[in-house]
């Protein structure tokens, strides 16, 4: 499949078509508590995160079953449908997860994952804190160029205005990227979708009886 790359990183496609064998969902919740007690007076912070987890098997025409796992994303199917699920992964990592998920049966596509979730699982590109440390060393060589005569605070308007400009340029980019993997994503379904519709019509096709 297309390829799809991004500054220095190069993102992968593949897909994985077959029948649905099973399909149940089962959820886990993590609880972390946090604070501080003292002779009985004190407070306690409870925080409860909730995972749900579709976990489907299928059968690709080869006969080779395949577990596939859709974290907290519910994807309406049954046994006996024919699903393709598409996975995208960095060609560094030899890995991926499920971005999209097509019910051939049904004729439905759904998201498993967007850009923005792509994003922060193959870390394609985000915010990282090397723009605050280049802030933080050009802060402290103007003041040491200027042999602390100023105030340290007079100093802090010129890395601060870089590093915001920094900031909402990559954001900006962040967000292009983004929203160029998803169009990048919904071509390649829209593909699958119609390669596996002209090839079931060719199956019945060939299904049918010959005239008499």
């Amino acid at each position: 499949m297309d390829l799809f790359n991004h500054r220095k990183r190069t993102l992968e496609f593949w897909a994985r078509t077959g029948e649905v064998l099973s399909q149940e969902k089962h959820s886990q919740t993590h609880v972390s508590g946090s604070g501080t007690v003292h002779e009985g007076n004190g407070q306690i912070n409870i925080h409860s995160e909730t995972t749900t987890t579709q976990e489907i098997w299928i059968r690709d025409d080869q006969g080779k079953e395949h577990q596939i796992n859709l974290i907290n994303k519910s994807v309406p199917m049954r046994p006996g449908h024919r699903v393709t699920v598409l996975f995208a992964g960095r060609t560094d990592k030899g890995f991926g997860y499920p971005a999209r998920v097509i019910n051939h049966t049904t004729g439905k596509q759904y998201t498993a994952a967007n850009g923005h979730e792509l994003n922060g699982k193959i870390k394609i590109d985000q915010l990282t804190g090397k723009s605050l440390l280049i802030a933080g060393a050009a802060w402290g060589l103007m003041y040491y160029g200027y042999g602390m005569q100023m105030p340290p605070s007079e100093l802090l308007w010129l890395p601060a205005y870089w590093l915001g400009i920094r900031a909402f340029y990559k954001f900006a980019r962040i967000q292009a990227m983004a929203k160029r993997l998803d169009l990048h994503l919904s071509e390649l379904t829209n593909r699958q979708a119609n390669q596996q519709a002209s090839q079931q019509a060719a199956e019945q096709t060939t299904q049918q009886p010959s005239p008499a």
